[in-house]
């Protein structure tokens, strides 16, 4: 699904009679496109372009234009599809089996550390800690909500006691923002946490790794954080007016805020 800049730009030169060459070569067939369309098209435009194409894997050149180097370059993209769909299967019927069994899957969670062992493969996962210090946040922001404190106010404390936030800026932006409501809600409500595997939305065993927040608590922070009367998200608030904090002076680069006019009322000329 990643976009492809340079097959994009291959087949715009293409269609634009820009290619300037008389062979394309490629590595192997499904390096061209897994994509049956997409692979005809491309063997349509060099067809047209009189443009051969060479695969290094097969060390043998294909001239488009014959009946039978055709052919064979379409039962490759037929091939190349059927191998990636058949891969896309396995992954997905691997990762249902893992996440049934209550295995890790992704990246390392805020609050956990993993050890790994060396394996002829190459390292894998031996086990999923307790992070020394991440761990002791999460079970502090629990406790806090639990006990009935706001969001905001657990996110400033975090913040001023320099405690790095669980996800680092994803913008210059935002860089100094540290800790925000919404992040503290949104962590307490990764099941993870209450020790649970999560596989496309659902809860659907218990994880091999410890829970930071015992599952009855878990519960009790889902009955807090969703109840229908609170806000669901702390960092959004309603704008009266249009572009407010939207908009950027193009001089200092200030957002525009909204104040009360100072100088009384100003006479209309």
């Amino acid at each position: 699904k990643k976009e492809r800049e340079n097959f994009k730009r291959l087949i715009a030169d293409l269609e634009e009679n820009r290619f300037d060459a008389d062979v394309l070569v490629i590595w192997e067939s499904s390096r061209g496109s897994r994509r049956v369309g997409e692979w005809v098209d491309l063997v349509d435009l060099c067809q047209e372009r009189g443009v051969k194409i060479f695969v290094t894997t097969h060390h043998r050149t294909y001239n488009p234009e014959n009946a039978r180097d055709r052919r064979t370059l379409l039962e490759d993209a037929v091939d190349a599809a059927y191998e990636s769909d058949k891969n896309r299967e396995r992954i997905q019927r691997d990762a249902k089996s893992a996440a049934k069994a209550g295995r890790v899957h992704g990246k390392n969670l805020y609050g956990y550390m993993r050890t790994y062992r060396q394996t002829p493969s190459g390292p894998k996962i031996d086990e999923v800690l307790e992070h020394p210090e991440q761990a002791a946040v999460v079970r502090d922001a629990a406790k806090r909500v639990l006990a009935g404190e706001s969001y905001y106010s657990i996110a400033k404390r975090f913040n001023a006691l320099g405690i790095a936030p669980r996800r680092p800026a994803t913008s210059e932006e935002n860089k100094d923002h540290g800790w925000t409501g919404s992040a503290i809600r949104q962590m307490l409500s990764v099941p993870a946490y209450a020790g649970k595997r999560v596989h496309r939305g659902k809860i659907v065993a218990d994880a091999v790794w410890p829970p930071l927040i015992e599952p009855e608590q878990w519960d009790e922070l889902q009955a807090i954080l969703f109840q229908p009367g609170r806000r669901k998200n702390p960092n959004v608030w309603t704008v009266r007016y249009l572009c407010t904090g939207v908009a950027v002076c193009g001089v200092c680069g200030s957002r525009l805020v909204v104040g009360k006019q100072n100088r009384g009322r100003m006479d209309k000329e």
